[in-house]
């Protein structure tokens, strides 16, 4: 996905109706670009976008990490970037996003823990596959199974070393 800024001007049709946003642009409250086949990165400017309630960006194929700028976005209440092949880290400023009651990252390429804050922490749980709370158990089992296996190990070798002494 590209933007090329020559102004700050844009067109929306929305029910038939063609609306100018001009200087106002970045009190934008919704933009929903989801199934529209985009690729590439999602740009950092996203976070200029102050006024920015709602944020679909799925099912798409935008790759690349998510950008830290959208924690930056305060009054953002539902992120949606599911459906998308994004890789790397969870930013830690998605832990910023005081007001934000949806969040969907399911179905990408992320990495690394996901991040914790008092927001974060009070997603709806009741429906994992469609928010991080799959993740979050994902990350759980992967604690108790590396526990299990660097114990399960060190016991081996403990035995080994024993056995080989006598």
């Amino acid at each position: 996905m590209e933007f090329e800024w020559y102004d700050d001007s844009l067109f929306v049709v929305i029910k038939g109706r063609e609306l100018l946003y001009s200087s106002q642009l970045k009190y934008m409250v919704s933009i929903d670009l989801s199934s529209n086949n985009l690729v590439g990165n999602i740009p950092e400017e996203v976070g200029s976008l102050i006024g920015l309630i709602n944020l679909n960006l799925s099912f798409n194929q935008l790759t690349g990490n998510i950008p830290y700028q959208i924690g930056v976005l305060q009054s953002l209440e539902s992120l949606d970037l599911s459906h998308n092949q994004l890789s790397g880290e969870i930013p830690q400023t998605l832990s910023n996003l005081t007001s934000l009651g949806e969040l969907n990252l399911s179905y990408n390429n992320l990495s690394g823990r996901i991040p914790s804050g008092p927001q974060l922490d009070t997603l709806h749980t009741d429906d994992p596959a469609s928010m991080i709370a799959f993740f979050r158990l994902f990350d759980n089992l992967y604690d108790r199974a590396y526990v299990f296996v660097v114990v399960s190990w060190a016991l081996w070798f403990r035995k080994a070393s024993a056995s080989s002494s006598t």
